[in-house]
């Protein structure tokens, strides 16, 4: 496919060559006659002492640097455009094989997982590994593990055996494995049809907006009133309870980090998740703050 491009833009390059040779002559003749032009009518000029010798030299010195600038522009004009279409076919290409290789690694796990799935009644993982390419070890290893639906199920932030000092998992990456930002290497990630996952990372996520746009991900909420009943129940600050037109600011920066914390966990409670991954956003809370809100879930 690679050589193809190269032949179509080799091609691409001569048919332009051909052409920009035939426009430089059309411009060279049309700045001939320009220039003859010239002569004749500031000759005129000059030997009638309307126009001094030297007036009419600096004339005849910008005209010949505007047309050499001409014909430069028409040739980098020229490139740019070969090369910008050469670029935007490569990445096109890029983008295609990308697309299908990621199309046919999902259609190998689901095709797997599609009977398991249709009988489940929770998340399952069986087997189910990846390793990042450019690692050694696994980040998360062969594992099975069952999340029941209804259940509420937490995991060592530790990625450390404390005994052996192996490497045991890395749970943000097995949080993107279930909420399908990955897809594993081998084994299978059994999910029932037509759930819904929201994946919290560690670090807020907010938008420029309102504090109601960052919770509902709207300006207007189709149930307020349960809206701030769920940010009540997380821990909102009491100040900001109600108060739906607060601009958050830049990355929320206008929020304490608690709060940050709050909205989006209320964001994902807001749109009926099936499966809330939290990853260690709670730790910033502190011990009273977290059992708030886990009681609430």
């Amino acid at each position: 496919a690679f050589r193809g491009l190269l032949t179509n833009y080799n091609g691409a390059t001569l048919v332009a060559d051909a052409y920009a040779d035939n426009t430089m002559w059309v411009v060279r003749y049309v700045f001939l006659v320009v220039g003859v032009a010239v002569l004749l009518f500031g000759g005129r000029l000059v030997g009638s002492g309307q126009m001094s010798s030297g007036d009419f030299l600096v004339l005849l010195q910008a005209l010949d640097g505007f047309g050499a600038e001409i014909l430069q522009i028409a040739e980098i004009s020229r490139d740019i455009l070969l090369g910008t279409e050469a670029v935007t076919q490569i990445a096109g290409l890029l983008n295609a094989e990308t697309c299908r290789h990621e199309a046919r690694k999902r259609m190998t796990v689901e095709d797997e997982m599609d009977m398991a799935a249709n009988a489940a009644s929770g998340l399952s993982l069986r087997g189910a590994c990846f390793r990042y390419h450019s690692a050694n070890q696994y980040a998360v290893p062969p594992m099975d593990v069952d999340l029941p639906s209804g259940g509420l199920i937490c995991f060592s932030s530790s990625t450390v055996d404390r005994k052996s000092g192996d490497s045991v998992v890395g749970v943000n990456t097995l949080f993107r494995l279930m909420a399908g930002a990955l897809l594993p290497d081998s084994g299978k990630v059994i999910v029932p049809p037509r759930w819904s996952t929201i994946y919290v990372p560690a670090t807020p996520m907010l938008f420029d907006g309102t504090l109601m746009y960052n919770i509902m991900l709207s300006d207007q909420a189709s149930d307020e009133a349960r809206a701030w009943e769920v940010c009540r129940g997380l821990g909102l600050s009491a100040e900001l309870i109600g108060n739906a037109d607060f601009d958050v600011g830049t990355d929320g920066h206008c929020l304490r980090f608690s709060d940050r914390v709050v909205v989006t966990v209320a964001r994902a409670l807001m749109h009926d998740v099936d499966l809330l991954l939290l990853s260690s956003c709670l730790d910033i809370l502190g011990e009273h703050h977290c059992m708030k809100v886990v009681r609430y879930l």
